[in-house]
């Protein structure tokens, strides 16, 4: 509900001033506490099972307080910086209402103003009622940003919290890991000093030859708790970092939302699912599913900036961003890209891509019911990049009729299935964009595992293959001119190109923003024009125009 003239009339800095002061005697008496923690800490020498059980309690409950003295220096901030808007509000209002008075006009409980005098010969007292008028405005504007302001910062105070995909909430999830890591850490730490002083009593000849070596089983097995603890801690860490609005806000950016973590313990693996802009109040709404080596720890915030331009393009397709949600979409375990992760076997599994479709499905049909029993209505598109593709095209054939709307995939091994009309989509809802030279993914999947490569899959839409404005865009050395040099050069740049679809500036994600907007893909005129814009931001001819304005924007 907006706040009217009767509600600011009544506000008082007097309670905020008093949650001040609680927050910061609170605040003090968490420190020296914590101090405290710390001294008894340091003092926990000695070994065994019941003293690392203690430093294991103690270090969890030093980090829950260092959790609980951040939380009230921002609280105290947040309502620090009220009460000082709340008193220069109330300022405003007795100076406007002296004015008032002096001028023979009435303010009324709801804002609007009337005079009691005559209006002169100029006018005045109709000057006098526009001046009111606009000053009540700008006031009521600024209480709702103060107010607006202390909701999010308090409610920033404590984001650890998330809706899954049913409608459960769940909080603490942060803590736990903290703790979880914070145990592990400190169990490991008593493991290894206690072997670390065996291994120092062994007959430095028998350590050389090997005989009677200590046993460092329990130290192993400790050490891998302590990083797997550590890793969950740190990927949550991510989260909470990439989908901190407080900062995101002050960067004029969407707010994001946190739909869904979890912990896949067969492949040991934290997946998330963040939408930049509001899902349930946009009216459009992708969800980009990426590829191969993806995690949240590393990937997570480069897909929210991927998906932040993409929703800004929408702009060139006449679309405010305002009313889109581009969904980053880290909700399964995808093969792993490195060498030590045995990359190559994880890739060709096609069993990663089975395991994650069925979620995906759910995901998406859960997207279009909340809308429905809302009444809501939202057009639907579903982004797949490299492996990504291959799971988003297995997971459409599960989903019900009408759940999504468009369908784009680019850098694609493989399209999920032999047959267009298995996705249950209109002829001309299916894309595909595929750099013609230097991905190293695209088609590479076999058809009977992968589905039919993209490009090859009768009745698709082909969207342009440009994305030579991308920073590292890579032109391949003519075969007939490279020899074996352009294998090495093809070994070295194989994937420079297929992460190329996303870059700014290039056609390939203009096209894919139309196609969120629910636009056709970019004409040669309007790709020029944008290169335009982007190249030479000056005033354009009077033919030009309507394309240079929305170029502009965003670049």
């Amino acid at each position: 509900m907006a706040i009217t003239w009767a509600d600011v009339t009544t506000w008082q800095t007097g309670p905020l001033e008093s949650i001040a002061s609680d927050l910061l005697a609170a605040g003090k008496g968490l420190s020296a506490t914590h101090e405290a923690g710390e001294d008894a800490a340091s003092a926990i020498q000695s070994q065994g099972k019941a003293v690392t059980a203690m430093r294991a309690t103690t270090i969890s409950n030093l980090a829950s307080l260092e959790r609980a003295i951040t939380n009230i220096n921002g609280a105290l901030m947040a309502v620090e910086g009220a009460r000082d808007g709340v008193a220069s509000v109330l300022a405003d209002i007795n100076a406007l209402e002296a004015f008032a008075e002096t001028n023979d006009c009435t303010i009324h409980p709801d804002g609007s103003v009337t005079g009691k005098g005559t209006q002169n010969a100029r006018g005045e007292a109709s000057s006098a009622l526009a001046i009111i008028g606009n000053n009540i405005k700008k006031i009521l504007e600024e209480a709702d940003r103060i107010d607006t302001e202390l909701f999010h910062a308090l409610s920033d105070i404590n984001n650890d919290r998330y809706t899954d995909a049913n409608g459960k909430a769940h909080t603490g999830a942060y803590d736990q890991a903290q703790a979880e890591y914070n145990k592990a850490l400190a169990e490991y730490e008593t493991t290894k000093a206690a072997y670390d002083k065996k291994r120092a009593t062994q007959i430095p000849d028998d350590v050389h030859k090997g005989r009677a070596a200590y046993d460092d089983t329990e130290l192993t097995k400790a050490r891998k708790k302590m990083e797997k603890a550590k890793e969950i801690y740190d990927d949550l860490a991510a989260i909470r970092n990439e989908t901190n609005n407080s900062e995101r806000r002050k960067a004029g950016q969407a707010e994001t939302y946190l739909l869904d973590f979890n912990y896949d313990k067969k492949y040991e693996r934290t997946t998330a699912i963040v939408s930049s802009g509001n899902p349930d109040t946009a009216t459009h709404v992708s969800t980009l599913v990426p590829g191969i080596g993806t995690n949240v720890r590393g990937d997570l915030g480069d897909y929210i900036a991927r998906n932040d331009r993409l929703r800004h393009q929408t702009t060139h397709a006449g679309l405010d961003p305002a009313n889109v949600a581009t969904i980053s979409y880290l909700g399964y375990v995808a093969p792993k890209n490195n060498a030590a992760d045995l990359s190559i076997t994880q890739a060709a599994d096609i069993g990663f891509a089975e395991r994650g479709a069925p979620k995906l499905a759910r995901f998406e049909e859960g997207l279009r019911a909340s809308a429905d029993a809302r009444g809501h209505q939202f057009t639907n598109t579903l982004l797949g990049h490299s492996y990504g593709s291959t799971t988003s095209g297995k997971a459409l054939p599960m989903m019900a009729p009408g759940t999504v709307d468009n369908f784009v995939m680019f850098g694609s091994p493989g399209s999920g299935v032999r047959n267009i009309d298995a996705y249950g989509l209109p002829e001309g809802h299916v894309y595909e964009s595929s750099i013609p030279d230097g991905d190293a993914v695209q088609g590479l999947g076999p058809d009977a595992s992968y589905g039919t490569n993209p490009r090859k899959l009768e009745g698709i839409t082909h969207l342009s293959t440009d994305a030579t404005d991308a920073a590292n865009y890579w032109t391949p050395t003519p075969p007939s001119i490279a020899g074996a040099a352009g294998v090495i050069e093809r070994a070295i740049h194989g994937f420079d190109n297929h992460m190329a679809y996303f870059e700014e500036g290039t056609r390939t994600s203009q096209d894919f923003a139309n196609i969120i907007a629910g636009a056709k893909p970019t004409t040669d005129e309007e790709r020029e024009a944008l290169k335009k814009a982007r190249s030479n931001p000056q005033p354009p001819t009077d033919d030009e125009s309507q394309w240079w304005k929305q170029a502009l924007i965003g670049y």
